[in-house]
């Protein structure tokens, strides 16, 4: 039996043991083996746990920013708000002065006309006009059209025909004395088609056509001279222009402003085709009360920041007028249903509506 540790001639050599040399802050029991086994298998998730966390960290910073900037934002919104809302208040305040003035100036304006064209002194002497004649004239806008358009549409050629309804002996008002339409030969369809039917149906001075205009200044030529002759006493006229801004520069021209003629007439179209313009002027010694009254406006009729020089003779007798925007109350449906549309035992097709057969209108109320 030979010994481990027995050399080849017999001798038996001290058993010496193989030890791995000891590191620095190691020891041989196999720990540091497992320590880096260990951490081999633990790095990845700890690598992974700080990634998240830092990822949680990066998260919470952008939402803290986002949260920032949000009520920051929402703070400046804010402050504009208020400063917009004081801006337009403002605004308003002065659109309203501003306004106020323009209406006087307007007025002022417009009384000139009134003056010029009806109360000088030289008239009282020339027409022989009786102490309170009344006449008044319609301003009228066209007829509803389509886009673009020098024709009425369908419904707006129904409403021309419903106003042989609005004139008459027993109707809301009498039938014109004229019927005038302002318009150039190439743009005044739409205004005559408006009139047409009215001026047919009354033959108005035995005419089947309304009188024509190309200047506005020729037609208010003709109406004052209707009213300071006295003609207009006990009648009216209607004028209807083909572009419907035209409306507040006749009411100017013949005196009516916003503010020297009662209610007053408007400044501008406000694109309602439902509303006429009344003008009635008066030859009438009576003033009107509050007529310099700054908090009431200039109601009254011959002085709107001026005098009173209009009087045309002794006692005070002068033209005045009264401006007031009223309502057609046109409605299709019951309009269609008066003429006998939707009469269940007559729905034969017709080539046109029931309310273009003029002799319908002799019957209705």
């Amino acid at each position: 039996m030979k010994y481990p540790n027995e050399t080849n001639n017999g001798e038996i050599q001290p058993l010496m043991m193989k030890m791995a040399p000891i590191r620095n802050g190691s020891s041989n029991d196999g720990s540091e083996e497992d320590t880096n086994t260990y951490q081999e298998h633990t790095s990845p998730r700890r690598r992974i746990q700080n990634k998240r966390r830092q990822q949680t960290k990066t998260f919470k910073i952008y939402c803290f920013a986002f949260t920032a900037i949000a009520v920051l934002f929402g703070l400046v919104a804010f402050i504009l708000a208020v400063l917009n809302k004081e801006s337009e208040y403002k605004k308003q305040q002065a659109d309203r002065r501003r306004g106020k003035r323009d209406n006087r100036t307007y007025s002022k304006r417009a009384n000139e006309n009134l003056q010029h064209l009806f109360n000088d002194p030289s008239y009282s002497k020339k027409y022989n006009v009786k102490v309170g004649c009344q006449g008044t004239v319609l301003i009228m806008p066209s007829c509803e059209s389509n886009l673009n358009e020098d024709r009425c549409n369908f419904v707006g050629l129904e409403r021309s025909f419903y106003l042989i309804t609005m004139f008459g002996k027993d109707k809301r008002w009498p039938v014109p004395l004229d019927i005038f339409v302002l318009g150039t030969s190439g743009k005044r369809q739409r205004a005559v088609e408006t009139v047409m039917p009215l001026q047919i149906y009354n033959r108005v001075h035995n005419r089947t056509e309304p009188t024509f205009y190309s200047k506005r200044k020729d037609v208010v030529r003709d109406v004052s001279s209707l009213i300071r002759s006295g003609i207009i006493c006990g009648n009216i006229v209607t004028v209807t222009a083909a572009d419907e801004y035209e409306m507040p520069l006749i009411a100017s021209d013949l005196g009516c402003g916003p503010l020297n003629a009662g209610a007053g007439c408007p400044t501008v179209f406000d694109g309602d085709f439902d509303s006429v313009w009344e003008l009635r002027f008066v030859y009438d010694e009576q003033g009107d009360e509050g007529i310099d009254d700054d908090d009431n406006g200039d109601n009254g009729n011959g002085s709107v920041g001026g005098d009173n020089s209009g009087n045309t003779e002794e006692g005070g007798l002068k033209w005045r007028v009264y401006g007031s925007v009223v309502k057609e109350n046109f409605d299709p449906l019951a309009f269609s249903k008066l003429v006998g549309e939707y009469n269940a035992s007559d729905m034969e097709v017709k080539v046109d509506p029931r309310w273009m057969n003029m002799t319908l209108y002799d019957h209705l109320p």
